[in-house]
């Protein structure tokens, strides 16, 4: 019986292809947004090293030159970082648009659904943190500073013990997406004559 239904329905037991423009598209502004994050991220610690390194070199007075180069390329590179992670902000976002609209067209493509649950974690994690950073600062204005030494640490504490949750969820609900992706690539790689499938290379 079982092998009767698998032989009328065998694609129900293979992995979903991506056969459309479209689709490949979305696979791969997917895999665009997480480069320009990355890009971002290594700007922002990029900036911090060299920011640091040269608040380190004026110590030395011999080193000033190379204190001012270091702290330079520091600000422009965490200039950089501020660009690339709103670049990546509004390509999540158009991403985001466009899952909404596959899910729609393609209602057979899982890539969608689970992209979307990433984003909506990530979108937890935003908003938690601007929640307790704006509760943090009203508590602290509201005790008219009196309160810095309860309210700081709290706020510290409950938004990195946020952080640390989103963190972990969003590491898992991102994994599915890049696992869904190459999937995806892999299997569509293996089908002979999609003149769409060599674009996700």
């Amino acid at each position: 019986m079982k092998a009767d239904c698998f032989m009328r329905f065998p694609e129900r037991h293979l992995p979903y292809i991506p056969r459309h423009r479209k689709e490949v598209q979305f696979a791969k502004g997917i895999a665009t947004a997480r480069k320009t994050g990355l890009y971002g991220l290594e700007a922002v610690w990029g900036g911090i090293a060299l920011g640091t390194t040269g608040v380190v070199l004026e110590l030395n007075s011999r080193l000033q030159p190379e204190a001012l180069i270091a702290l330079t390329v520091g600000v422009l590179a965490e200039v950089a970082a501020v660009g690339l992670l709103a670049t990546t902000f509004f390509l999540h976002l158009r991403t985001s648009l466009q899952a909404v609209e596959m899910q729609r067209t393609f209602p057979q493509n899982p890539l969608p659904a689970i992209f979307l649950h990433a984003e909506f974690v990530r979108w937890i994690k935003r908003v938690d943190l601007l929640i307790i950073t704006t509760v943090t600062i009203a508590a602290t204005l509201a005790t008219l500073g009196f309160g810095t030494g309860i309210t700081v640490p709290s706020g510290i504490g409950l938004g990195f013990l946020g952080w640390t949750v989103t963190k972990i969820w969003g590491y898992r609900a991102n994994k599915s997406v890049h696992r869904e992706v190459r999937r995806q690539k892999a299997v569509a790689d293996l089908l002979p004559g999609n003149p769409y499938t060599s674009k996700l290379r």
